[in-house]
């Protein structure tokens, strides 16, 4: 469907479908830059795919950087979570992946977050919408803190502005897309538009022990790199005190984040991928103030390396269906003997790795090296403790 309408564009299109049809942003970039070049839209998307996912590791390693972090904690970051099946390896394979252009969209807005600009991350969310839908949680999470933060009626005047134009936002690059392009087919598992049907899902989902065994998955597999370096008690007490202060941001983000994964559709894998933004921040602060040991940091990459089965090659769908979405496991609802396997390969990766660090400290009397902190040192610099940043509003 990205590549008719890369090639067809949207409008007189009698082949679209939703949720595709609302994701121009990539499909009419791709289409613009194959009319320029005269490279076929299929090819053009690879291309793209392929420079995309070099943007992503970029986009994280610039995001660290601007949140203070060392050049070898943003690398490592960066390379890391691009390990995930979901980023890299599975763009390059589908060819027509449009996640892979809205993470640095999404980088740039969660920054904007931190850095209390509300405008600018309006912005940037309003934008990336066009990209995929995910990019509705920046712009949820500022539009709740502020409603928090500014519950006095006497404030209206200052939050009735920002929350009009947050409003108009989604009206416009969110709303109107769904109502004014014509589908010939949904595939979106809940469509209240074009198929009424469809709404029972919202109670439906949450009451389904397979999915909730799925996206159970697919949370430990994307938070993998940092789940290995993280539980140790004097490291998540550190993480602990250092997201003090943003987390309002945080638990804002993670509870819209899984709204949209319980309710988003078939591959729940891939939404979790949206956490990037918290993974980055979370994987700073363990790299360049807990004192990781290089060789946890190599065997974790070994890990995540393994777990994603980064050097195998995908089956195709034509050639088994079967092994094709056993391949990762945790797609929608199936739930088998295979799924269980990973289950349980993904913990005793987990387990293990906190096992083997214990036993190495334990044997050869090293430190854990991290510093004793009781206030956190911030992020990034910011001009006042709202975290809207009603200054600038």
């Amino acid at each position: 469907y990205y590549i008719d309408m890369a090639a067809n564009g949207i409008v007189g299109n009698g082949h679209l479908a939703a949720p595709f049809a609302y994701r121009i942003g990539a499909p009419l970039l791709v289409g613009a830059l194959a009319h320029l070049t005269g490279v076929g839209p299929e090819l053009t998307f690879r291309i793209c795919d392929a420079i995309s996912c070099v943007i992503f590791v970029l986009s994280c390693f610039y995001f660290a950087r601007a949140l203070g972090a060392s050049f070898y904690a943003a690398a490592f970051s960066g390379i890391i979570l691009a390990l995930n099946f979901n980023v890299v390896k599975w763009t390059l394979f589908s060819g027509t992946m449009v996640d892979i252009y809205a993470y640095p969209f999404l980088l740039a807005a969660f920054w904007a977050l931190l850095r209390e600009k509300f405008y600018l991350c309006l912005l940037i969310s309003s934008v990336g919408l066009l990209f995929k839908e995910f990019l509705l949680v920046p712009l949820f999470v500022q539009a709740a803190a502020l409603l928090l933060e500014q519950r006095r009626l006497s404030d209206w005047k200052r939050w009735g502005k920002p929350l009009l134009l947050s409003g108009l936002s989604l009206l416009v690059f969110f709303v109107l897309p769904r109502l004014f392009i014509h589908v010939a087919h949904t595939f979106q598992d809940i469509d209240p538009l074009n198929d009424r049907s469809t709404l029972r899902r919202l109670l439906t989902y949450p009451l389904s022990r397979r999915h909730d065994f799925n996206i159970l998955f697919a949370y430990l597999a994307g938070w993998l790199p940092v789940l290995l370096l993280a539980l140790a008690p004097s490291r998540l007490r550190l993480i602990a005190v250092q997201l003090r202060p943003y987390r309002l941001t945080l638990v804002l983000f993670m509870a819209f984040h899984f709204l949209l994964t319980m309710y988003g559709g078939t591959n729940i894998n891939i939404y979790i991928t949206y956490c990037v933004p918290i993974q980055v921040v979370v994987l700073v602060i363990l790299l360049d103030r807990a004192g990781v040991p290089v060789w946890e940091i190599c065997a974790a990459v070994l890990v995540v390396f393994t777990f994603n089965r980064i050097w195998k090659t995908i089956p195709l769908p034509q050639n088994g269906l079967d092994t094709y979405l056993d391949f990762y496991a945790g797609y929608y609802m199936r739930v088998n003997s295979r799924s269980f396997f990973r289950m349980g390969e993904l913990l005793t990766y987990i387990i293990g790795f906190s096992v083997l660090r214990f036993s190495v400290i334990r044997f050869s009397g090293a430190q854990t090296g991290i510093p004793s902190e009781s206030q956190p040192r911030p992020l990034v610099r910011s001009g006042g403790n709202s975290l809207v940043g009603l200054d600038e509003l």
